[in-house]
């Protein structure tokens, strides 16, 4: 009896202990809890449904929320920050996602994985239709065809016009420099004003203004003469000066000794420059012998003017300099400030011409493009292409090619994506495409010389090599990898280029995922562009299954 009491006693212990580890996993799976809901399980093609995740967790506890397009066939729109609650000393964790579909059908809403302390949970699954546009043509008006309209054409420069316009800026260019040039010339060539004087007076004894009576010319070439030495020589107003302001003039500079000329001479002169004045404007006739002997008295008076000026000083010689100088630097600067405006009214004109031919795009690619070496050195970008599709380090976001239509596999594929980053003619281009093949269809083979021209497009290629490999990516995904060159452009073309080229192909998840780089050859920046995004090719394993 005591041996059976024993077991008996034994096996209520055991009971108990057994209903308390019960209870204990119990709690412990309710101190865990997750909840989902969807606002509505019907829409309409391209409307939103809002997936709601709540998850209660200890104030301790790590909560890892579902990422990436991990709801599909419906796709995620954008997910929302979490919000947290603290609820009986428990965090209360509330996450909402917005989900869309574009195909019409039933889908089903997988269930989602939220990691708490590195455990998994799962939510429920639910069923939801989508429902296409009818539109009731029966009830709805219609109206005929409306006929096209005659869009006026906006105004554009004809091409020869600018051509027309480019040619005169060349024509007043270059009549500009070669009047520029003549009057440096003709400077360097012109006399000095002595010498220039004493041709004035034997080019005036060539003439027969004296022997025809001409008096007025006759003197006004002597006075112009001595006046224009003295303007040149000592003053820069005695051309422009009458009579009595000149000899007065040249009283005062006699008196300041700046000229050393007797009186007898000053009066000579002035009896000769008042005789001039007379014949100029009173028309009076002097006999011819006066006027020759007035004109041997200026050419004396000339000899005389030049051995009356004193030599300049150290001082005014250097003042003399520095002002010459002045001079000449103003004038330098007066004449580059032409040129540069006459430079960048030529460079904004054929700036203006050149955008006109090339068009607009063409020249902001061409002034927008990175060299690969900034590529190499910026902050790279991480990003997943298409839903289904990979996921790429790159140096700048892959931009989405808008396609209407599948066209590399029209009846098996739903949807082809394709983004890219620069052009294939540039010195580096990317190009992803994800493909996602219709349930139910089966591919026979995939031609990888026909996905590599598609990924190449519309170019003038030749000389292509082809080399094939197995590619394996950091995540064990395999893949097909073809590379080699080509060269770019037409045989008679002057820019002609060597491009390399990277083609990889995967068949992950249902899918064809690709990839295109193609860069100029012997760009090292480029090369070790290209081996970058290809080793930081992913594929989100949260899609398999």
């Amino acid at each position: 009896m005591k041996r059976q009491s024993y077991r008996n006693n034994s096996n209520f212990w055991k009971t108990r202990l057994l209903i308390s580890l019960f209870w204990l996993g119990l709690f412990s799976t309710k101190a865990q809890e997750i909840e989902s809901s969807i606002d509505r399980d019907t829409i309409k093609i391209g409307e939103q449904i809002t997936y709601k995740l709540e998850v209660e967790a200890n104030r301790d506890s790590r909560v890892v929320f579902p990422q990436g397009q991990s709801f599909l066939p419906l796709e995620v729109i954008d997910s929302t920050t979490i919000d947290t609650f603290l609820v009986d000393n428990k965090y209360k964790l509330t996450r909402e996602y917005p989900l869309t579909q574009f195909d019409s059908g039933a889908y089903t809403i997988p269930r989602q994985t939220v990691i708490i302390d590195e455990e998994g949970f799962y939510s429920d699954s639910f069923h939801v239709k989508v429902n296409g546009i009818v539109v009731d043509t029966l009830k709805q008006n219609l109206y005929p065809i409306k006929p096209a309209l005659d869009i006026k054409p906006s105004t554009v420069i004809p091409t020869w016009l600018w051509w027309v316009i480019g040619i005169i800026i060349v024509g007043l260019l270059t009549y500009y420099f070669w009047r520029t040039r003549k009057r440096i010339i003709e400077k360097k060539k012109e006399l000095p004003p002595y010498e220039k004087a004493i041709q004035t007076l034997k080019l005036l004894d060539e003439t027969q203004e004296l022997e025809s009576g001409n008096m007025k010319e006759y003197y006004s070439g002597l006075s112009n003469a001595i006046k224009r030495y003295i303007d040149e020589k000592i003053d820069g107003n005695a051309l422009e000066s009458t009579t009595n302001e000149f000899i007065e003039m040249l009283r005062e500079y006699k008196k300041e000794k700046q000229i050393y000329l007797k009186a007898q001479v000053i009066d000579g002169l002035e009896a000769i420059l008042k005789r001039a004045d007379l014949a100029k404007f009173a028309g009076i006739q002097t006999d011819k012998l006066t006027a020759r002997e007035d004109r041997e008295t200026i050419e004396e008076n000339i000899n005389e003017f030049d051995q009356a000026i004193p030599e300049p000083t150290e001082e005014e010689k250097m003042q003399d300099e520095a002002y010459r100088l002045k001079v000449e630097r103003k004038a330098r600067k007066r004449r580059i400030g032409i040129r540069i405006a006459v430079g960048v009214l030529a460079l904004l004109i054929a700036g203006t011409v050149f955008v006109t031919l090339k068009g607009f795009d063409y020249v902001s690619d061409l002034v927008n493009t990175q060299s690969t070496e900034k590529l190499l050195k910026k902050d790279w970008i991480k990003s997943e292409y298409g839903a289904y599709g990979i996921t790429l380090t790159t140096p700048d976001v892959l931009r989405r090619e808008m396609q209407e239509v599948p066209h590399i596999f029209p009846d098996k594929s739903q949807i082809e994506e394709n983004f890219s980053y620069g052009n294939i003619e540039k010195d580096l281009y990317i190009k992803a495409t994800n493909i996602r093949i219709k349930k139910g269809a089966e591919l026979d083979s995939i031609d990888v010389e026909h996905l590599l021209d598609t990924a190449l497009g519309d170019i003038n290629a030749s000389m292509m090599t082809f080399k094939d490999e197995e590619f394996i990516t950091l995540d064990n995904q395999r893949g097909q990898k073809i590379f080699g060159t080509f060269t770019l452009g037409s045989p008679d073309s002057k820019e002609r280029s060597r491009k390399n080229y990277t083609f990889l192909l995967f068949n992950e998840r249902g899918g064809i995922q690709e990839l295109l780089i193609t860069y100029n050859q012997g760009d090292d920046n480029a090369e070790a562009i290209e081996q970058r995004v290809v080793n930081s090719i992913e594929f989100n394993t949260e899609y398999d299954g």
